[in-house]
């Protein structure tokens, strides 16, 4: 996470996404010409139980979005 400044914790991946949020987050960050990586939460479940551990997430993990903050260094 620290190489890149937005990184979207999806299902599936940007080509493909595999739900309605995944997609639209997708669509929401290239229409604003946001740079991105990505991670495919459906491939790692050990990664996508963190996550939802780390953000107190009670329901399926849908999308998690990591901003980096030059600002709050």
């Amino acid at each position: 996470m620290n190489k890149h400044k937005v990184v979207l914790f999806m299902k599936g991946n940007p080509s493909s996404p595999k739900c309605g949020f995944s997609r639209q987050t997708v669509g929401l960050l290239r229409e604003k010409g946001v740079e991105f990586a990505w991670f495919d939460i459906l491939s790692d479940e050990e990664v996508r139980q963190g996550l939802k551990r780390v953000n107190d997430w009670p329901s399926k993990l849908l999308a998690c979005l990591s901003v980096q903050n030059s600002a709050m260094r």
